[in-house]
């Protein structure tokens, strides 16, 4: 735990940081659509959390390909 906390708060670790995002983001994603599915009542909310979750995902994954086209 450390150490991720650690390559989180270095400057320029960002390659190693982006795939650990991209898995938690994915795993929200994940629990939102099956909430959603479960629990039709409140789906709108989900669905808006969803669409949310994706365009946090893919400005990150833009970000750090524009980040590698730099170096």
């Amino acid at each position: 735990m450390v150490n991720i906390l650690e390559d989180i708060l270095t400057p320029g670790t960002a390659h190693r940081v982006v795939p650990l995002v991209n898995q938690t983001l994915g795993a929200l994603i994940a629990v939102l659509l099956l909430s959603a599915l479960r629990w039709s009542a409140i789906a709108v909310h989900m669905y808006v959390m969803i669409f949310l979750a994706l365009g946090l995902l893919a400005s990150l994954n833009w970000f750090a390909m524009e980040l590698k086209k730099t170096r």
